[in-house]
Formats: C-alpha cells, sequence, structure tokens
C-alpha cells in the first residue's frame, strides 16, 4: 500500500479517506489512534490515509480536487454498514440457562479478544516521510497493526541511521538510541522506566559499559551519574533542584563512599564547598527556600 495523505489528526483522516471511498477509492488509516497514546506531539505525518498501489495516482487526483474545493463529501448518502450483532446482541430469553449465557459470553469474548491481538500484531508496512520538509526522507516508520512499532532516524540526512525509537504496543515510546556524534556506533540509549520516570546511557569510549546515566522526570533532568571503569560504582553525581540550585556529590578517592560535596552557581562554577552532606543539605533547603 501507498501513503497518499497525511492527515493533521483522526477527524482529517476520516474526512479524506471518505472523500475517496465516495469516488470508488477503497483507503485505510494508519494511525488514527495515536492520539490519545501521544498527547501533546504533532500528528502531522504519523496518521496517514493508504491506499493500494495501483490506486496512489488516482487517490492523490481525487484528494487534491477535494482540496481545491472541487469536491464535497456527501455525508447525507454516505453509509457506514456495521454488523447488526455488534450494536444490537441477541436478548436472553427467560429459560436460557444462566450458565449458557456465561459459556457464551466467555467464548465470545476470547475470541473477539484473540482477534483484536492479531490484528494489531500483524506485521505491516514501513515508509518514509520527510520532516522538515526539506524534499529528503529523513524519518522511517514501521507499523504493526494500527500502532507505530519503531522509527528509523537520519538526523544529518547523510543516508545513514542515527537513530531509533522503539514503541510500545499501544504506539507509546519506550526506548531509544541515539548516535549524537554521527560515527556509525549508538553511544546514547534510553528507556521508559514507568510514567515519568526514564533514563538515558552513554557509553562514549564504546567498551560496552556506560559511563554516564542521565535520569528524568516527566523530561526534566533530575540527576546525572558517572560511573567508574566497570560501569557500576558510581564515582560523581550531578542533582539538579529547584529554583536553578545543582550540587555535586564525589567519591574522590574510589572506596564507594562519597566524601566531597559542592554547590555550583548560576554558571556552573563551584559556589560552595562542604565537608559532609548534612552541611551540604542544609545549605540546598536554604537556597530553594529563598
Amino acid at each position: 500500500m501507498k501513503p497518499v495523505y497525511e492527515a493533521e489528526n483522526a477527524l482529517d483522516a476520516n474526512l479524506a479517506k471518505g472523500i475517496l471511498n465516495q469516488m470508488g477509492i477503497g483507503a485505510v488509516i494508519k494511525g488514527e489512534y495515536l492520539q490519545g497514546g501521544i498527547g501533546d506531539i504533532p500528528l502531522a505525518g504519523l496518521v496517514t490515509v493508504m491506499v493500494e498501489d495501483a490506486d496512489e495516482r488516482p487517490a492523490r487526483e481525487v484528494l487534491q480536487r477535494w482540496q481545491n474545493g472541487e469536491l464535497t463529501l456527501d455525508t447525507e448518502h454516505t453509509e457506514h454498514h456495521l454488523p447488526l450483532q455488534a450494536n444490537h446482541p441477541a436478548p436472553v430469553t427467560a429459560g436460557q440457562p444462566f450458565s449458557r449465557t456465561i459459556a457464551a459470553f466467555l467464548i465470545g469474548a476470547v475470541i473477539a479478544g484473540t482477534a483484536v491481538h492479531l490484528w494489531y500484531k500483524t506485521p505491516q508496512f514501513s515508509y518514509g516521510i520527510d520532516i522538515d520538509g526539506d524534499g529528503v526522507e529523513d524519518t522511517y516508520l514501521h507499523w504493526q497493526g494500527d500502532y507505530l512499532d519503531r522509527e528509523d532516524l537520519d538526523r544529518d540526512q547523510d543516508g545513514k541511521l542515527d537513530g531509533v525509537r522503539h514503541y510500545d504496543s499501544r504506539g507509546i515510546l519506550s526506548s531509544w538510541q541515539y548516535d549524537n556524534d554521527f560515527d556509525g556506533r549508538h553511544e546514547v540509549s534510553g528507556r521508559i522506566v514507568r510514567a515519568g520516570l526514564s533514563y538515558e546511557d552513554t557509553d562514549q569510549d564504546g567498551d560496552g559499559v556506560a559511563d554516564s546515566r542521565n535520569h528524568f522526570y516527566q523530561s526534566v533532568y533530575t540527576m546525572t551519574e558517572f560511573y567508574a571503569e566497570d560501569g557500576q560504582q558510581v564515582i560523581k553525581r550531578f542533582i539538579y533542584r529547584d529554583k536553578g540550585v545543582t550540587y555535586v556529590e564525589l567519591d574522590s578517592d574510589g572506596d564507594g563512599s562519597m566524601d566531597i560535596f559542592h554547590i555550583y552557581n548560576d554558571i556552573d562554577e563551584i559556589d560552595t564547598v562542604f565537608d559532609s552532606r548534612a552541611a551540604l543539605m542544609e545549605e540546598v533547603s536554604r537556597r530553594q527556600r529563598q
């Protein structure tokens, strides 16, 4: 299938699909349910109307005429045929055993659940889009059923992929990997831990062990940790608090215990050094109350 229309939202996509159906061209919508999954992120390029390969050219011509105002959707004669039993389940008669009713309900639920699962998990297709509008495809979308499964990114437009984002079965971002220095290796990888909480690891030297980890809450930096060579022991920790207060804990001798504490000023210079965490936290609290 071929994408012929990138909709602003689900309503826009259904209008485009309707005008195509009215002109005898079959169409499907991919990404219709992303609006509920990714909140306020713009949906342009993600909600797409698709047609069979052979219908691509006539579909584009129809949509162009529709956008030019030459065609309008005839809602009066547009019908949506739904199975009668979907909206009007058969009533239970007085003599029908209750256990039989429950059994029929459970069987129907299993069949419906299996059908929905197969529909949304069936491998579908992939296609590229031009996010920045320069005429070159830079993002490639891979779909499972009606949900976005993965995005491949070419951010520097050199024809080589330098980023990937993975989505869960609901079409919500779950993990990502980036090649931020464009050397062909993904040195940054991140994951959503649970609602609002995420982290991002960086392996700058390419030894397979994280050098540092950034922590986020609601996409805002909360802490950066730097690791020893084993990638386990934290030797430095930057903590970001409200009102721009940043403080640092440092394990200067590598014994696993933080022994140097200081606060940074507004231009990222060391402001005050403390000999204990208690003294540091007292000053942090004082500054946040100001």
